[in-house]
């Protein structure tokens, strides 16, 4: 059965954005932990993944420009958003746009591994570092292998991705706003790149439920943990379909 926008009645998608330097298309690690009421759709932006002969973007107002052309070209219908670290920032900020813009909000946000918006970003300005500097601090976030500071191919062809990403973060300033009408999930790692209260500052950009979960590890948690947190991306978007139908269904 089809809604009258073209999306299936029961189904909800679930846009997810790259952290910086990687594919989106990692999520897929999660597909099999996901509902079958989830469709999946990992986007790439320039420079990441499928997308890597692209020029990477320096700009989040670009990236983002960029995200809501490709989530508009997908008609989805009832959609929410996730991100980890970078690409968290980003859906924060797509979903900013979409409410300022007069858009279609996402019905949910599933945030990993970010700290709030409010927060200094620790490693500001550290894309105008060498090369062998800025990847040195990188290797503590962990997640990398540690053969890829070995390969000196690979490093050639990741680095000006990173460095463009990690630019774009650097260049962001905050604005304080009206919190969205948007339920928030947070994930994070026990031994992540910020304390936890600071996770906990998303709970100001939502006036609607707001739930964070810490799970054991390091900034790249989540791929440790993909059957347990399926599951609970499953459960939120479970409820925030049916909080949108709710919402949205024509009154008597």
């Amino acid at each position: 059965m089809m809604d009258t926008d073209g999306s299936q009645t029961g189904r909800i998608t679930l846009f997810a954005l790259p952290y910086a330097g990687g594919t989106a298309n990692v999520y897929r690690r999660f597909a099999p932990h996901l509902s079958p009421s989830v469709e999946l759709v990992p986007i790439d932006i320039p420079g990441h993944g499928q997308r890597i002969a692209s020029p990477p973007l320096k700009q989040m107002e670009e990236l983002v420009a960029f995200i809501i052309e490709r989530i508009e070209e997908h008609h989805p219908g009832i959609y929410a958003l996730f991100g980890h670290s970078f690409g968290a920032h980003l859906a924060f900020l797509v979903a900013r746009e979409m409410r300022n813009t007069g858009r279609a909000l996402p019905a949910h946000l599933i945030l990993s591994g970010k700290a709030g918006p409010d927060i200094p970003f620790r490693h500001k300005g550290i894309h105008k570092l060498p090369g062998k500097e800025f990847l040195e601090i990188l290797h503590g976030y962990g997640g990398i292998p540690d053969q890829f500071f070995d390969e000196s191919e690979l490093i050639e062809l990741f680095l000006p991705v990173l460095k463009a990403d990690f630019e774009a973060m650097s260049s962001y300033r905050f604005d304080e706003e009206q919190p969205l009408p948007v339920p928030i999930t947070v994930f994070h790692g026990e031994k992540d790149l910020y304390p936890s209260e600071d996770y906990q500052s998303w709970a100001e950009e939502t006036s609607e439920s707001f739930r964070i979960l810490t799970f054991s590890g390091n900034h790249f948690f989540l791929f440790d943990h993909l059957a347990e947190i399926g599951n609970v991306v499953s459960e939120q978007l479970a409820a925030a379909y049916l909080s949108f139908q709710i919402q949205t269904a024509p009154r008597a």
